[in-house]
C-alpha cells in the first residue's frame, strides 16, 4: 500500500482511512484489493466467492491497468489472478512475504479459486 503516492487519487485517500490487521490492508471490515477495471471502481464494494463456498468482504482499494489484464479487463495477464490483496508488508506473514501467496493467511481461509465476484 504504500506504492500508492498520488495523495489526490482515490486509491490514497482510502488508505488514509484503512488499517493493516494481519497485515492485510482492511477498512470498515472489508479486505482491499486491486481488481480489474471491469469490476468497477476505487471504493466500490464487492464480495469474492470462492470455489470453496468462501465469501470475502471486500472494497476496490486499486485497479490493474488495462494494459495489464486480458481483453475483458478481468483477468491479470502475467499471472491470472483475479483479485490481488493490498497488503502492509511490515506486518504480513514472513511466509507469504517469501511466496507472494496470500492463501497461507492463518486468519481466513482464501484456499481455492474464485468462482464469483459479487458487485
Amino acid at each position: 500500500f504504500r506504492t500508492i503516492t498520488v495523495t489526490k487519487s482515490p486509491q490514497y485517500k482510502l488508505q488514509q482511512q484503512a488499517s493493516s490487521i494481519n497485515g492485510f490492508r482492511m477498512l470498515g471490515g472489508r479486505y482491499m484489493i486491486a481488481l480489474g477495471s471491469a469490476f468497477g471502481k476505487v471504493g466500490d464494494h464487492v464480495t469474492i466467492v470462492l470455489e470453496s463456498g468462501v465469501s470475502i468482504p471486500c472494497i476496490i482499494g486499486d485497479t490493474k491497468a488495462n494494459h495489464h489484464t486480458d481483453r475483458s479487463n478481468k483477468v491479470h495477464l502475467s499471472d491470472g489472478s483475479i483479485i490481488e490483496f493490498i497488503v502492509d508488508t511490515r506486518s504480513l506473514s514472513k511466509k507469504i512475504k517469501l511466496t507472494g501467496d496470500c492463501s497461507y493467511a492463518e486468519h481466513i481461509n482464501l484456499q481455492g479459486k474464485v468462482k464469483e465476484v459479487i458487485l
